[in-house]
């Protein structure tokens, strides 16, 4: 196909997707996506153009104000074919072209049979005075929307609904371009090319396809070739061997699809006359432009006659006392019997297991019962009704259960393995009964608790595949198994089997409860980690460098002795006026880790005296409240203090800072005070102090202190 080809695939697709799309159409006009979309083809000695409003409100507008259609002629198929050109025949077609009036759709309907339907979407459009009702209808989005699917059906129909034109003064083998607008809206245009016809390149419909049933047929096929795009189809049939087609349908078989569903074949069904006769079936698309495209490869077959239901249904299979054997009853349909020639009692070992005839020959067609006392415990048996052309009908097949009410012995043998993720994969020996139905698996936190079923049906092989949670503390599970027999006989539980899941819940974390500094030395104390199965506490540092970045972490010590509750360290490899910050890596012997919280500590710079004196904190529950008080010696290089404070578990963070020129607190002389007011209770908070210079650097730092509100 060439580029025009291609344009007019996306107008047709559009069309489509906005034809069945009923709820999908905006009632007021986006002014900046209102266009009109147009395609055209030449055929046939004519030219015929289509186009298509974007949304309701445009399409209101062209049925008001109608449409101007202007044609340029080009001088030959090599031509540019640029809009107005100073050498090209430039042709006022329509001044306003609309939709027919009603007496013009009156003479339309004689030979379309979708005519009265189109005129029914538009006439309330095109009365005077009308459209503002209309418009503001809950059906007005829905008009539109099939208008624009009527007029991809017909070419004459797209004319009458005012969005198509037919030119029939043009010269073949030459181009033409058509421009549409609305009138009063020169914004609202589409340029529309029409080349040479090229209606050989059209595909036809793909893979046909046929399903044969009683007296009927249904036919599928895509409703989207590879490069056509057809608005309906048109199923032919012929009855003398495919010389002579005939369309059957009434109506255009439209291919309903969604742009989600636009592969979804299209589907026809069609009566048959006869099963005996051979019919032949193809079908043939047309495209919005009225072209009829070639017919599909033909579908010859003919029709299937139904099967009679010749099946016998049991009706009991019980015990006989008197006699002592079981007996087995079965019913036909009365207008049937008389297909019957003879009927066998087949015997399987499985219900889809091939059968065997346990009767001593045929039993008479007049039968309604057998007894014996051959009926084997577990087997499955059915009524066979054999006709007179030897066919074998065969009823549902049913379980015989003999008299049992002894449960089945316990399995032996179980067996469980689990791995890292916790699949668990169990085992056991097969019973030697031969009426178990299958194995029901349980499973305990204790050897001795209760055990809860896993298995939803019973398994009929001995091994299981289990996926448990080794997301918990639960360090060994216990797995049980028993038998259940046809008659819904258990056994007792087997003997159970445990198993060690694998560890992988991570140790507790330690936290940090003291740290202090000066000029050459930091300590730091931690509480150990509450888990009982952890191997050592790691304790790391890294140090903040002049650009904010972090060095890596480095181990300065390794506890491996948890008998203690808590642990302190003196880290001397420092320098004075960096920060450092610290964290305890803790693992247990599965090989899982957890860490601290981190803890930031400043070396302090060396300094004569220290700044911060006498500190103390009182916390008032009642209130809320926390009251921290510190004094400084009368000489002192300290200029401001930052207060440093954590809730719980949380790292210490910048909470405060007291300046005098800043006016926060209020110095009282060389005392200072800081209050904190707390909305929550029973909770742990943490304080930390630091007294810093003029220039920034921390010359006094206080041990972290701790209070519970």
């Amino acid at each position: 196909m060439t580029h025009y080809s291609h344009s007019l695939k996306s107008l047709l697709l559009s069309a489509c997707l906005i034809a069945l799309g009923f709820r999908c159409i905006a009632q007021t006009m986006d002014l900046n996506r209102a266009n009109l979309q147009g395609a055209g083809r030449i055929y046939d000695q004519k030219a015929i153009i289509r186009w298509i409003p974007s949304d309701l409100a445009v399409w209101q507008l062209g049925n008001l104000h109608g449409y101007r259609i202007v044609r340029i002629h080009h001088s030959s198929v090599h031509s540019a074919p640029v809009f107005a050109a100073a050498t090209e025949e430039i042709q006022l077609l329509q001044d306003s072209l609309r939709p027919m009036q009603a007496d013009q759709w009156q003479i339309l309907s004689d030979s379309l049979p979708l005519a009265k339907t189109a005129a029914s979407l538009v006439l309330e459009w095109i009365t005077p005075g009308n459209q503002q009702q209309v418009s503001a209808s809950e059906t007005a989005e829905d008009n539109f929307s099939m208008a624009m699917l009527l007029a991809d059906i017909d070419p004459a129909l797209a004319s009458a609904l005012g969005v198509g034109f037919i030119d029939t003064n043009i010269v073949l083998g030459e181009i033409y371009t058509y421009q549409v607008t609305i009138n009063g809206h020169p914004h609202l245009l589409t340029n529309i090319e029409c080349q040479p016809d090229y209606s050989k390149n059209i595909s036809p419909p793909e893979q046909p396809q046929a399903v044969w049933g009683n007296r009927q047929v249904t036919l599928s096929w895509k409703g989207i070739t590879a490069d056509s795009c057809y608005a309906f189809f048109n199923v032919e049939r012929s009855t003398d061997g495919g010389h002579t087609f005939e369309t059957v349908n009434e109506l255009p078989i439209l291919p309903m699809f969604t742009e989600a569903t636009r592969v979804a074949p299209v589907k026809y069904t069609d009566s048959l006359n006869s099963n005996e006769e051979v019919y032949h079936y193809r079908i043939r698309g047309v495209t919005p432009f009225g072209q009829h495209g070639p017919p599909s490869p033909i579908i010859s077959g003919k029709g299937i006659a139904a099967q009679i239901g010749l099946l016998p249904y049991i009706t009991f299979f019980e015990y006989n006392s008197s006699e002592d054997e079981y007996q087995i009853g079965w019913l036909i349909d009365s207008f049937l019997s008389a297909e019957v020639a003879a009927y066998e009692i087949h015997e399987f070992t499985e219900i889809n297991a091939p059968g065997k005839n346990i009767c001593p020959g045929s039993l008479h067609p007049k039968s309604v019962a057998f007894s014996s006392n051959q009926f084997k415990h577990g087997y499955y048996y059915a009524v066979i009704a054999v006709d007179h052309a030897g066919n074998h009908h065969v009823s549902t097949k049913k379980l015989f259960l003999s008299k049992d009410n002894q449960p089945p012995l316990p399995p032996t043998g179980l067996t469980a393995w689990v791995d890292t993720v916790g699949n668990t994969l169990l085992s056991w020996s097969k019973n030697n009964e031969d009426d178990i139905q299958g194995y029901r698996v349980y499973i305990s936190n204790l050897q001795d608790g209760q055990y809860h079923e896993i298995t939803a049906h019973p398994v009929n092989d001995t091994f299981l595949l289990h996926q448990y949670a080794v997301n918990t503390l639960q360090r060994r599970i216990y797995f049980s198994v028993s038998a259940i027999d046809l008659r819904g006989n258990y056994s007792q539980y087997a003997r159970p089997y445990a198993i060690e899941l694998p560890d992988r819940i991570p140790p507790s974390p330690p936290v940090f409860n003291l740290s202090f500094s000066d000029h050459h030395k930091i300590t730091i104390c931690w509480i150990h980690s509450s888990s009982e199965d952890v191997t050592n506490h790691q304790l790391q540092r890294a140090v903040f460098l002049a650009d904010g970045e972090v060095q890596e972490w480095q181990i300065i010590s390794n506890t491996t002795d948890n008998k203690h509750a808590k642990s302190c360290f003196q880290d001397t490899s420092i320098t004075s006026g960096i920060r450092y910050k610290y964290r305890i890596v803790v693992s247990d012997v599965s090989g899982n880790s957890n860490t601290s919280d981190e803890l930031y500590v400043e070396a302090l710079r060396q300094r004569p005296a220290p700044c911060l004196l006498n500190i103390r904190v009182e916390g008032e529950q009642n209130a809320g409240m926390i009251l921290l008080e510190w004094d400084t010696p009368l000489q002192t290089e300290a200029a401001r203090y930052v207060i440093y404070s954590a809730a719980g578990k949380e790292s210490l963070q910048t909470r405060a800072v007291i300046d005098e020129k800043l006016g926060i607190p209020t110095f009282h002389g060389r005392h200072f005070k800081y209050t904190e007011v707390y909305t929550n209770r029973n909770q742990n908070f943490v304080y930390q102090i630091a007294a810093k210079d003029k220039t920034g650097q921390t010359i006094d730092l206080s041990p972290i202190i701790s209070i519970t509100l």
